[in-house]
């Protein structure tokens, strides 16, 4: 093997080296990244499920008399032991969906 050879081979085995490492490298991040690309993915599912369901629930008042969505039986909102509107909503329109679906 003359000099020039060798000299080559050196230099072509150290740059696949170098390749590999850089390879791996960023083979060992994205396995990282996808670790959590698939809890985001798993909680937006989780998500858009419970957005469903309240839709379906919605979707089954307003088919119905849109008149019982109202405040109109509820007469004072004091006594419920809510921590935020929202939940007290949420609680009212899966009440009345029941209602709906079962009568």
């Amino acid at each position: 093997m003359g000099l020039w050879t060798m000299i080559a081979v050196i230099v072509v085995v150290a740059t696949i080296g170098e390749t590999i490492k850089v390879y791996l490298k960023t083979k060992e991040k994205s396995g990282a990244f996808d670790t959590q690309v698939k809890e985001k993915l798993l909680r937006y599912e989780q998500e858009m499920e419970a957005l469903r369901k309240r839709v379906r629930n919605l979707e089954a008042i307003a088919a119905g008399a849109p008149d019982e969505f109202s405040m109109k039986d509820v007469n004072e909102t004091d006594h419920f032991d809510f921590d935020s509107t929202d939940e007290f909503n949420e609680k009212l329109v899966n009440q009345l969906a029941r209602k709906k679906t079962k009568g």
